[in-house]
C-alpha cells in the first residue's frame, strides 16, 4: 500500500487475540491492521499419555514440604489446568492440594490472565502487568519466600529455560500459539489479502509471533529481497519479546512497558515522527 500522506504510516499488530478497536481506527496512521482472527486462535489440552505424566509430576511435588507457588503467564494456561483439575477430581488428595495452593498462591502475567484465574479460582496473588521477567523481578523482591514454583505454561514460552530461576518446575499444560502465526504468515505475501500493507512499522506482542514473523521475512528476503525486516521499525511489547527481538536482528526502535493502548500509541506515533 503506498500512500502521500505525509507523516501518516502502516502499522502492522501482530497480536494472536483482537486488536482494540482503538488501534485499528486511529486516524494518525494511513493503515493499522490486527493479525488473527479469534476464531483462528486454537489450542490443545494435553493428550492421554502427557496427562498421567503431569498427574505422576504433580504427586511427586506435593510430596515434599516445601512451600510452593504458582505461576501463570496466560489465559489458555489458567483454562487448562482449570480442565486438568475437573479430570482429577476422583484423586481427592491431588485435587484439594492443588486448587488449595492455585487460591492461595498464584502468580499471574496479565491482567486478562489475572481476570480469567479470578472466575475460575480466586483473584491472584501477584500480578504483573508487563511480563515474564517482571514478574520474576516482582518474586525476587517478595517477602514471603517460595521454595518452588509451579510454571504452568504451554509448548512455546516467553522466556527460555536458562532465564528461569532453578526452583521453578515447568508443567506443559497446553499446546498453542506458534500455529496462528504460522497460518497468518502463509497468507501475509498474497496480493488479495487485506494485511499485505508493506508496513512501515510492526508490533510485536510476543516473542513467538517476532520469531514467526522473523522466519518468513528471511525466506522472502532469500528470494527476492520483496519485504525485508530489516526496512521495517519494530516495537515491542514487554522486555520478553524485546529480548527476542535484539536477538535476531539486533536492534528494537521502542518498547512498550505495558499492553496498553496509551503505551502502544505513545510508541508508534513516537516512531512515526522520526520516520516522517
Amino acid at each position: 500500500m503506498e500512500s502521500t500522506t505525509i507523516g501518516k504510516k502502516n502499522v502492522l499488530f501482530v497480536k494472536t487475540t483482537p486488536v482494540e478497536k482503538e488501534l485499528l481506527d486511529e486516524n494518525q496512521f494511513v493503515g493499522s491492521y490486527g493479525v488473527i482472527n479469534p476464531s483462528d486462535i486454537s489450542y490443545t489440552h494435553t493428550n492421554e499419555d502427557k496427562f498421567q505424566e503431569i498427574v505422576i509430576k504433580l504427586e511427586e511435588i506435593f510430596k515434599s514440604e516445601a512451600k510452593i507457588g504458582v505461576i501463570f503467564t496466560s489465559v489458555n494456561g489458567v483454562k487448562s489446568v482449570k480442565d486438568f483439575i475437573d479430570k482429577i477430581e476422583e484423586k481427592k488428595d491431588l485435587h484439594e492440594k492443588l486448587i488449595g495452593i492455585i487460591e492461595k498462591h498464584s502468580c499471574v502475567v496479565g491482567k486478562k490472565t489475572s481476570k480469567v484465574l479470578k472466575n475460575h479460582f480466586k483473584e491472584p496473588k501477584i500480578v504483573s502487568d508487563t511480563d515474564m521477567l517482571a514478574l520474576i523481578s516482582m518474586l525476587n523482591d517478595n517477602e514471603e519466600e517460595f521454595e518452588k514454583f509451579i510454571y504452568f505454561c504451554g509448548n512455546k514460552t516467553a522466556v527460555s529455560d536458562k532465564d528461569l530461576p532453578e526452583i521453578f518446575i515447568k508443567i506443559q499444560v497446553y499446546h498453542n500459539e506458534p500455529i496462528s502465526f504460522e497460518k497468518f504468515v502463509e497468507d501475509f505475501s498474497k496480493q488479495e489479502t487485506e494485511v499485505n500493507l508493506n508496513p512501515d512499522i510492526i508490533v510485536f506482542y510476543s516473542p513467538s509471533g517476532f520469531e514467526t514473523f522473523y522466519n518468513h521475512f528471511q525466506e522472502m528476503k532469500s528470494c527476492d529481497d520483496s519485504c525485508p525486516l530489516d526496512s521495517i521499525s519494530l516495537i515491542s511489547i514487554g522486555k520478553t519479546t524485546e529480548k527476542a527481538i535484539k536477538s535476531k536482528i539486533g536492534r528494537c526502535e521502542y518498547t512498550c512497558p505495558k499492553p496498553t493502548i496509551e503505551h502502544i500509541l505513545e510508541g508508534v506515533k513516537e516512531i512515526s515522527n522520526s520516520l516522517a
